[in-house]
Formats: structure tokens, sequence, C-alpha cells
């Protein structure tokens, strides 16, 4: 009896003895990640699989350009453990590993601003505004690389609207890597827009104008492009805020009205002669009108200067009598 529990415990010993180090190799089990990260050195064995030993890591693959993810299928994941000795099967096909490069996006603005340093030469204008093909690019770089672009080469269509380009960026090699983009572009023009609302009759005046880019289109010739134009002016009728104003939006204010009673004088030297006229028509300033001298009945032309009432100079020395 003695013997047979001796016999018992020495075997349960013995079980002990062997379950452990299956315990032991279960809980070190090469397994795969989910989800990776890697930089520009490349795809390690490591950033897919779980528990290896230390000295068990190995370059796998080249990694996916900044910005970029890749994904490693069940297949491949075999294929790779197969290859480099270890103990790992894939339990279905929907096994993956996705592997991510984290990278530094280049901003539009500082795409838009290296290509319109180019562009704007061939459009003429002022500027130029992009329309990029497929969205605004998506261009990333290494998050250890300045964030630095330049044009290596543009073409424009023939229809001068269409074009195409070469972007140089910064890589981890030292040297460069290569983006082609392609899109349309639009020249731009400088003008003066109103800053509210402009009702009709009111006199537009420096405050109520603000400066605006906008497309240049085969009726650009239409707009005012110019403050003076502007100014002192009266709109036809409503101009809405922030639009380009056609030159036939807008009249010439009449400082002077038909029938007007008003000043007219005349100066030479250290002379200066004035006397009282009535207007035959209506004038905005800067305007040559005829008016009939209240003292000589005698009609002369003038320069409008100001509101009725107000300043004239006479264009002829007639203006004497």
């Amino acid at each position: 009896m003695l013997f047979q529990r001796l016999r018992q415990t020495c075997a349960a010993a013995l079980i002990l003895s062997l379950a452990a180090p299956l315990g032991s190799a279960a809980s070190s089990e090469v397994g795969i990640h989910s989800r990776g990260n890697v930089d520009a050195r490349g795809v390690f064995l490591s950033d897919l699989f779980q528990n290896l030993e230390t000295a068990g890591d190995a370059w796998v693959e080249t990694a996916p350009a900044p910005g970029q993810s890749m994904i490693i299928s069940a297949n491949r994941l075999a294929d790779i453990a197969r290859t480099h000795g270890l103990e790992w099967r894939p339990r279905n096909g929907r096994q993956q590993v996705v592997i991510e490069r984290p990278g530094q996006r280049i901003p539009r603005k500082l795409i838009d601003t290296h290509l319109a340093a180019e562009l704007t030469p061939q459009i003429g204008g002022d500027g130029v505004e992009i329309d990029y093909l497929g969205g605004a690019p998506e261009i990333f770089i290494d998050p250890t690389m300045p964030m630095e672009i330049a044009v290596e080469d543009i073409n424009l269509g023939s229809d001068r609207r269409r074009f195409s380009a070469r972007l140089a960026v910064p890589a981890v090699t030292g040297g460069v890597r290569y983006v082609d983009i392609s899109g349309r572009v639009h020249g731009t023009v400088r003008v003066p827009v109103p800053a509210r609302h402009l009702r009709r009759s009111e006199i537009i005046s420096e405050r109520d104008v603000i400066w605006k880019q906008t497309r240049m289109t085969a009726q650009s010739h239409m707009l005012i492009d110019n403050l003076k134009d502007l100014l002192d002016q009266s709109p036809r009728r409503m101009l809405a805020a922030g639009k380009p104003i056609r030159r036939t939006d807008i009249i010439p204010v009449m400082l002077v009205q038909k029938g007007d009673q008003i000043l007219i004088s005349l100066s030479s030297g250290a002379l200066m002669l004035s006397t009282r006229a009535i207007a035959l028509e209506s004038g905005a300033k800067g305007e040559t009108i005829r008016v009939r001298n209240l003292n000589s009945r005698k009609v002369i032309e003038v320069t409008v200067t100001t509101a009725g009432g107000g300043e004239i100079k006479p264009l002829h020395l007639a203006a004497r009598s």
C-alpha cells in the first residue's frame, strides 16, 4: 500500500514537471500584432509578430511612404513566418497586420505659393487660383525632415488653363522624392469691391471699399480696377458687398443739375473773377457743361469742380464777361 501511494505521488510529480514547461511555452507562443508603426528603416519581424526571441528580429520589407499604410495579409504573414523559422500559422484568412508610417503633411498653402510663383508670369494678372485634379494633393514627408518643397518642372496646356507639375520633397535618404500633380489654373486681378451693400444714389468714398483678388474672365476688362475711377461715383443699382464692380454699375454724381444757379470763377495769376450763371445742363465733377452768364447773358463752357453753387472754373476767357 505504501509502495502504491509512493508510485502515485511520483507519477503526479512527473506530470506536473512535464506540464510546467508546456504552460511556459504556451505563454510565449508566437502571435501577431493587429497594428504596427514603422519608420524609414522598414518593416521588421517584431513589427508583425509577438513573443519573438531577442535575437530573432529581422528586416522583412520596405516601409510604406510617410503618412501611408499597408496591409500584410494572412498568406503573406505565413510566408514570412516560414522563411524565418517561426512557429506560426494563420487561424483563418482574415488575419492581417496593418502597418502605418507616421508623416507630416505639406500644407496646401505652401504648395499653392510655389506653383503660383511659376504660373503667374505665364498667365498674367496679379495672381492665380489653382484647382487640383482630384482635390488638394496630400503629400506627406517623414517627421524628421524639414518642411520644404521645390517645383522641378511645370507645363501649361495650350488652353493656358490646364497644368501639370513635378514637385520635389525631401527624403530621409538625403535626396528627394518626386510627386506629380495636375489641375487647372485661373489668373486673378486685384479689384476694389464694396465693403458693404451700397444703395443706389449713395456717393462712394474710400471707406466703402476693400480690395479683393478675383478670377480673370473674358469680361474682366469691364471691371473697375482703379480706386480713382470709383470714388465720388454713385451706384446705378444696389451693389453687393464683396462683388466686383463693372463700369456700367456706377454713374457719376451730378454736382450740378440743369437749371441750378451756380457761382463761376476764373483765376489768372493774382486776378480772381467770379459771377453767377445758370446751368444749361447737368454735370458731374470734372465734366464740362454749358452755362449762361447772368450778367452778360453769354453762354460759356465751364468745368464742374464742386456741388451746385460751388466754384466752377471756366475753360475760356469769355467768362470774364
